[in-house]
Formats: structure tokens, sequence, C-alpha cells
């Protein structure tokens, strides 16, 4: 790839913002990321800033998918076993339908909880890599 400015230099970089290629003269870093030099980087740097955000956030809301996942199974555990002791203990067809209704209510609420923390542990896997070849760290301006 060439640079987008000079076509005689071949490119080092490629502008986050706008996707054109830049060689060594035309490359800004900026919030670890490439940028073109004085045309950019603005907008790369607020781009940048989005992204860590978003990793912010990520995070965030696979903390609160586990808890509320855990929460839930525990709810289900709770209604399924107050099912098992309506139908133990109260000997009429009311009670048996009761804990029933109790024990299936119970077997979804644990299976909503179960698919909340997985949920939460795809979202917690969003923040560990960044694969981004444009990236400040992955580039070397020394030839």
């Amino acid at each position: 790839m060439r640079c987008f400015n000079h076509a005689t230099h071949e490119a080092a970089g490629v502008c986050r913002n706008c996707g054109k290629g830049l060689c060594r003269d035309c490359i800004a870093l900026t919030e670890e990321a490439v940028a073109c030099k004085g045309k950019c980087e603005e907008r790369v740097a607020a781009i940048q800033r989005a992204v860590q955000g978003n990793q912010a956030h990520f995070r965030a809301a696979a903390g609160q998918l586990r808890q509320g996942g855990i929460y839930a199974i525990f709810m289900g555990i709770l209604f399924a076993a107050m099912g098992a002791i309506f139908v133990q203990f109260i000997g009429a067809d009311f009670g048996r339908y009761m804990g029933i209704l109790f024990i299936a209510f119970g077997v979804l609420i644990i299976v909503r909880g179960l698919s909340n923390t997985w949920a939460a542990r795809k979202y917690a896997q969003q923040t560990v890599g960044d694969s981004n070849p444009t990236r400040a760290s992955e580039f070397n301006p020394v030839r």
C-alpha cells in the first residue's frame, strides 16, 4: 500500500478515521492510534476515547449480568423448593398443581439465570483483546 499523500512512499499505517494509507512523514500518533497529521487527529482522539469508554461499559455490563444471573439461580432454586414442599406436604389437588407450577417457574428462572451468567462471560471477553491493526503500540516508526 502506498501513502495517500506521497505516491512514492510506502504506507506505514492507516488512519483510524478516514482509512487512508500514510507514510512515516504523514502519521500522527493520537491516543495510541494512527491519524492523518493535522487533519484527523481530533476525530481519532474522540474515537479512541469512545472505544475505551465502551470497554468500561462492557466490563460493568458483565458484572451486572453475572450478579443478576446468580440472583436468578438462587430465586429459581427457592421457587422449585417451595413447589416441592407444596407437592409433598399439601395433599389436595390444588397443592399439587401449585407445586408443579412453582417447580416449572423455578426451572425457568434457573435457566434464565444460567443464560445471564453465560452472557456475562461473553461481555467480559469483549474487552480482553483489541485486534485493531492501527494501534500505535503495533506501529514501529523506525525502519
